[in-house]
């Protein structure tokens, strides 16, 4: 009987062009487009996972480099408040604080992650306003302070620039090419 149900709902959402599908997930009911957002999740894990055992191997720098360590290793000599700008997401290399949470290219390593980055994909999709990323600048770099996941889903949609309020940080000495404890 349940093998004739299931026959019959799986001809029916065939039939339907798989546009009512819904799929549910620990206790919540994830639409098709939720789905879209855990498919581009689990792409960026598994990319995470691929480029874990990659970068070594080609001597690429995988690790978002720590502001705090920078700072700490260069000379400070004053900051200045730019305010709200549009910045080119490929010169965000660094975090304050969540190194261990994303790669260098902004890909989650955790699964824990999922719900708010999938909320945060969600709302790119449907041209939703998000909050401008707060971000320190050293150099022509940019490092994250607030907004890491909104960083991350505009790189995985090929974003080019994101909203930022800037703070600018001078500094004596060049920025290293890679974080290296």
């Amino acid at each position: 009987m349940i093998h004739q149900f299931l026959g019959d709902f799986s001809a029916f959402m065939l039939y339907c062009g798989m546009v009512a599908v819904i799929h549910v997930c620990s206790g919540f009911q994830w639409g098709l487009r939720t789905m879209t957002a855990l498919n581009n999740f689990d792409r960026l894990l598994r990319q995470e996972l691929v480029h874990r055992v990659v970068d070594p191997l080609l001597r690429r720098c995988r690790t978002l480099l720590e502001f705090n360590r920078v700072m700490r290793n260069g000379r400070f000599s004053g900051q200045h408040e730019r305010g709200m700008q549009m910045i080119a997401v490929d010169q965000i290399i660094g975090t304050v604080g969540r190194g261990a949470d994303f790669d260098r290219q902004f890909r989650p390593r955790r699964r824990n992650m999922e719900h708010r980055w999938m909320k945060i994909q969600e709302m790119f999709e449907h041209d939703q306003p998000l909050p401008a990323v707060e971000v320190y600048k050293v150099d022509d770099a940019y490092f994250v302070s607030d907004g890491h996941h909104r960083v991350s889903v505009a790189r995985a949609n090929g974003a080019a620039y994101i909203d930022a309020h800037v703070i600018e940080i001078d500094v004596d000495e060049p920025l290293p090419a890679c974080d290296t404890p």
